[in-house]
């Protein structure tokens, strides 16, 4: 795993104890990340969106960020530092055995402590979606690049490797 905060996010970060994942947090975690239309989009979430349209709206890497998207204090986070990051990343692991080996997926913990966003999606080299000089953003961000490890039964949709 490769991490990186911004100056903004370690102002903001403290040093407390870590605070407990909420059951509704878990059961998203617990439900996996799965591929869909060439898309990895967290298992819980999938059917609220139709991926077909947003597909044609947007890139994969734009509708994943914007499918995988948790605002962390619905789910009981009152501030998101640097503990809580770590044992958040920690606890998808297991995702990793679902993202084709030679591949990442980024997790990103944008906003306010506050007020934390989670977003992931698979990093793809033509499409983008964060800007490498994490001192940009205003706000406090956290990034995490893990290595999947599946073996590639079969190739992405859209001729995507």
């Amino acid at each position: 795993m490769k991490a990186q905060v911004n100056s903004t996010w370690l102002e903001q970060s403290g040093r407390r104890k870590r605070e407990a994942f909420s059951p509704e947090f878990e059961e998203i975690v617990r439900k996996g990340i799965d591929e869909t239309l060439g898309l990895f989009v967290i298992a819980a979430l999938r059917s609220k969106f139709d991926l077909q349209r947003l597909s044609q709206k947007m890139d994969r890497t734009g509708v994943e960020a914007f499918v995988n998207s948790l605002h962390l204090i619905d789910f009981g986070f009152q501030r998101m530092e640097a503990a809580e990051c770590f044992a958040l990343i920690a606890s998808l692991d297991f995702w990793l055995d679902s993202i084709p080996e030679g591949r990442q997926l980024r997790v990103v913990i944008s906003g306010p402590s506050e007020d934390a966003v989670f977003r992931t999606f698979l990093i793809r080299e033509d499409q983008p979606w964060l800007v490498d000089d994490l001192e940009s953003y205003a706000e406090a961000i956290f990034v995490a690049d893990l290595q999947g490890r599946a073996a590639r039964k079969a190739p992405l949709a859209r001729g995507e490797v």
